[in-house]
């Protein structure tokens, strides 16, 4: 008889027998507990607001690797409001240096492609537009790896030299790590956590598709997490700030170079 694995997280044990769901409503709910509730949040309109109710911008990009050097080449986005996808944004953007070959192979993004592409600062300032990050009532970015993300965007808005907007962050992958321990599911990756959830469409490293898959699971874990309590925007923010530390495993193809494209299905974290 095979010995199955017990999974365990934040000093919980499935039981044998115990169905995923109540075992991720209870590790949910223990972290719930010891979540804090900011008072620098007090002053926001999402304050109280049912995370179905909310309002979520998902973001997914493209760059040239993984690099210092690295450069943004695709920025995908979804709306979400009242748990229905509102809106979408997607544009290529033209580095400053050659894709390398690697990258096109996993993505599909050529240098054609992107050769009549705006640079990243005019795109920024359409994105961030777009996005509301700087409105009266600022959406919460939401992405997988958020890191990633926020991390190039960041970067893009200094090298572009323009502020770039506080806002709150949610990250699906840290959700994913809280909720579904190993090996409730094989890895965090977003195909696997969208399979989980019985997804049809998976990522294909492009940005708009993926940010469409991530805003599925998003949708996902707000039904999953409300069993557990987890009922209000902020609730969604505290959890993924309360992860358990991630391992970080080492990607799948890497380049001639050493870089490895983020993919959401070959990078370290997805």
């Amino acid at each position: 008889m095979t010995k199955q694995t017990p999974v365990r997280n934040c000093g919980e044990t499935m039981s044998p027998g115990e169905s995923p769901r109540p075992f991720a409503h209870k590790i949910v709910s223990k972290a719930l507990s010891r979540a804090p509730k900011p008072e620098i949040q007090l002053g926001l309109s999402s304050v109280g607001t049912p995370a179905t109710r909310g309002s979520w911008v998902i973001v997914d990009l493209e760059t040239t690797g993984l690099g210092a050097g690295a450069e943004i080449t695709e920025i995908g986005a979804v709306r979400v409001r009242d748990g229905q996808l509102d809106d979408e944004f997607d544009t290529l953007v033209r580095p400053s240096r050659l894709i390398p070959p690697f990258i096109t192979s996993l993505t599909g993004i050529t240098p054609e492609m992107v050769r009549d592409a705006e640079p990243i600062a005019p795109a920024l300032e359409r994105f961030i537009s777009w996005a509301g990050f700087e409105g009266d009532n600022p959406p919460v970015f939401v992405a997988h790896n958020a890191a990633f993300d926020v991390g190039f965007l960041r970067r893009a808005a200094r090298v572009s030299s323009r502020p770039w907007p506080p806002m709150r962050v949610v990250d699906t992958l840290a959700l994913a790590r809280l909720a579904l321990p190993h090996p409730l599911v094989r890895n965090h990756k977003l195909a696997t956590v969208a399979a989980y959830f019985g997804i049809a469409t998976t990522p294909r490293h492009r940005a708009l598709r993926d940010a469409r898959t991530t805003a599925t699971v998003l949708l996902d874990f707000i039904t999953l997490l409300a069993g557990a309590g987890a009922t209000d925007v902020e609730d969604l923010v505290a959890l993924s700030e309360m992860a358990p530390p991630h391992r970080p495993q080492a990607p799948t193809s890497v380049s001639p170079t050493g870089e490895a494209s983020k993919g959401r299905g070959s990078s370290p974290g997805s």
